[in-house]
């Protein structure tokens, strides 16, 4: 069986740079950004599937998801 996994891996949020429009909300397949105090945040870090929407349509570039992908194959035996 092969899987990827992303551990530990959340988008890195500007809140300076970050003007509360809220686009990344909508772009989150997981539910996982909210507007708090007028500035995008991580609210349930469990939630992101780290998928880059948010990353993508931000217009401030507020919002970076720095990874390094790091393929781990596994093989189990079946009984």
């Amino acid at each position: 069986m092969k899987r990827l996994f992303m551990n530990n891996a959340i988008p890195e949020i500007d809140i300076i740079k970050c003007d509360g429009c809220g686009d990344c909300i909508g772009s989150c397949p997981g539910g996982a950004v909210a507007i708090v105090d007028g500035k995008a945040t991580v609210i349930n870090a469990e939630l992101c599937t780290y998928c880059t929407d948010c990353e993508e349509l931000c217009s401030m570039e507020a919002i970076r998801c720095p990874f390094e992908i790091v393929i781990s194959l596994h093989e189990q035996d079946e009984k």
